[in-house]
């Protein structure tokens, strides 16, 4: 794998490089910051996200080939955070939480279509108020200008693109990032505290061929990495693999990794050379990982296993205190925000779920404390929590009928690969009370997402969302969703349940408060029918409303007086979208812990018999 020379210089006190010439003075106040003395410099925070990068294929955590020869060099002389846990396994819910300070569901923030909301205070508004200018790069539409990543940049922008396979669209590649990152500070004036964000996205598939980083003599394969080939890999039975196959695979894989790092390597000493690593923070971590079939998946957003939320984490500025520290604790993704703030002086808003950790940083002892995960995606309904050295997971896992529980010692099997949860009832009860207690303390105060229709993203947005796998063309998609699903005689593909969907005896279905489901249109259907029950006796109130809306246009409300049978029904889009997305919302529900037939007691609304196009 190449590397390059990594820089060495004169270090400098955490006082100096971060709160340096009464910093932390004008920061913590709403005056402007002051003049500089000539030669001196102002804080500059480097915040870099690896897209799906797993914490074992860093060197810093333990992987066996020298894949991150740069990062492990900053990791070297920064702080490492041996446990950093993502908050979900998609890179929409996790950013949105790195830079909120909020759990997906606290933000609302869980499925395909929903977007940070505009109430929502994000980590980049926060400096921009203190006088920073904030730019940042991305690479990933999923964490873009559409579903309210921007809010609070200066600029926020894609990098040039460039061809990856030649059947697919063009992508971004690292080298861009890097390139543009340069460009941006090139043309701020010095003297300006800067918060520059970067989304490096090339362990993410697609995987491309980096001649001199991917290994040139490793395993040949049938599948070449492409988008084509990686979704016909993912509709082949596990069993049906080889071997070389796999191996493939994971080696394009190791050398988007090393390929990404040889850029950030670039980037640092880009900064060296234009004298801006004097009073900086630099930031490394990952959304999430990937499942590279430790568990039987290729890709993500499919379960909370370690290899999709352990993310490296590694913090490094310009001093000379706490070099090389490694901290065990468990920490979250929503630290993140507050750890910058903190450092700064800034104070931290109170809507930050996360904890300071820029003590931790200098060298303070940390108490262990509980860390979560969560994933309300494609049919997963799943929640984790951690604590001690043991790991529960909770829910409905990817394409699975029913609910599971599952319970690991991370100290003894870091490969989760025994479930011990059924000999061990009391470490698992624990934690589901404590999975529960934090459940509740989500849905309380819990932000409407704003819903963003996808069919109208603009065009750069559908192909990147496409070549990243998040959204397939509108004819292969629509061709899997069933236009009608009849809970009577059939339960429809798990991927249409996007959110709030359970199990009910007698052929139907539970929906919480909020639930949403997909339905593909194959015609001239014109209208969405919804038919369902309710007992008000059993809510205990006189009546309830119901409204459903239809890719995100206003939606049909209806309010329900009579216990027994319903039917709620409005017009479909005039567009020609063959893709419906119907999110349901309920202003009433109710826990009944009497029905046994719940695999897990919830707040739910009503039961639904019958939905579909017609």
């Amino acid at each position: 794998m190449k590397t390059l020379f990594f820089f060495r210089r004169k270090r400098f006190s955490v006082a100096r490089s971060l709160l340096v010439l009464g910093i932390a003075a004008w920061v913590a106040c709403d005056s402007a910051p002051p003049s500089l003395p000539e030669g001196e410099s102002s804080p500059l925070i480097v915040f870099i996200i690896i897209d799906t990068l797993r914490a074992d294929h860093v060197g810093a955590y333990g992987a066996a080939e020298d894949l991150t020869p740069n990062i492990d060099a900053l990791a070297r002389e920064g702080v490492v955070f041996e446990n950093a846990i993502a908050s979900s396994s998609w890179t929409r819910s996790s950013i949105a939480s790195m830079i909120t300070s909020r759990y997906p569901t606290k933000l609302g923030v869980l499925g395909r279509s929903d977007a940070i909301p505009a109430s929502a205070v994000t980590l980049a508004e926060v400096l921009k108020e203190r006088g920073f200018t904030t730019q940042g790069i991305v690479t990933n539409s999923n964490a873009g200008k559409s579903f309210g990543f921007d809010q609070g940049f200066d600029r926020f922008i894609f990098p040039e693109k460039t061809q990856g396979h030649s059947e697919d669209a063009q992508t971004f590649v690292a080298e861009g990032v890097t390139e543009t990152a340069l460009e941006l500070l090139d043309a701020t004036p010095r003297g300006e505290p800067t918060f520059l964000y970067l989304h490096y996205q090339d362990p993410h598939d697609p995987y491309l061929p980096h001649p001199g980083f991917s290994d040139a003599k490793g395993p040949e394969g049938r599948f070449n990495g492409s988008r084509n080939d990686l979704n016909a890999l993912d509709n082949t039975p596990l069993s049906e693999i080889s071997q070389s196959d796999l191996d493939h695979i994971r080696n394009l894989y190791s050398g988007e990794v090393a390929y990404c790092d040889y850029w950030i390597g670039e980037l640092i000493r880009g900064l060296e050379s234009r004298g801006l690593l004097k009073d900086t923070m630099i930031i490394i971590t990952s959304d999430h990982g990937e499942g590279l079939w430790d568990h039987g998946v290729r890709d993500h957003g499919r379960d909370l296993y370690e290899e999709m939320i352990r993310v490296p984490l590694i913090v490094w500025t310009s001093s000379e205190e706490n070099r090389g520290d490694r901290l065990p604790e468990p920490v979250s993704h929503l630290d993140l925000a507050p750890t910058i703030l903190g450092a700064l002086g800034i104070p931290i808003p109170a809507a930050f779920e996360g904890v300071d950790l820029s003590s931790a940083i200098s060298g303070q002892p940390q108490q262990e404390r509980a860390v979560y995960s969560e994933l309300s995606l494609d049919g997963a309904d799943l929640k984790a929590a951690r604590h001690s050295g043991l790991k529960l997971i909770r829910g409905k896992p990817f394409a699975k009928p029913s609910r599971t529980v599952e319970l690991y010692d991370l100290k003894k099997d870091p490969g989760e690969t025994e479930n011990f949860a059924a000999v061990a009832r009391d470490d698992a009860t624990h934690l589901e009370a404590d999975l529960s207690h934090w459940e509740k303390l989500q849905e309380k105060d819990r932000a409407r997402a704003e819903y963003v229709n996808l069919s109208a993203l603009d065009e750069d947005s559908i192909q990147n969302l496409q070549v990243l796998g998040y959204l397939e063309t509108p004819d292969s998609q629509s061709s899997e969703l069933w236009p009608v699903v009849d809970f009577a005689r059939d339960s429809g593909p798990e991927a249409q349940f996007i959110e709030g969907f359970y199990r009910h005896h007698r052929n139907r279905r539970w929906i919480a408060e909020r639930a949403r489901l997909l339905l593909g249109r194959r015609g001239e259907e014109g209208t969405w029918r919804l038919r369902g029950w309710i007992d008000l006796d059993f809510h205990g109130v006189e009546k309830l409303t119901l409204s459903v809306s239809v890719n995100g246009e206003k939606p049909v409300k209806r309010e329900i007086r009579d216990t027994g049978f319903f039917i709620l029904e409005g017009g479909l889009p005039a567009d020609d979208s063959d893709v419906i997305d119907l999110r349901i919302e309920c202003d009433h529900s109710f826990r009944p812990e009497e029905d046994r037939e719940l695999e897990e007691q919830r707040n739910l609304c009503v039961v639904v018999q019958k939905v579909g196009l017609y």
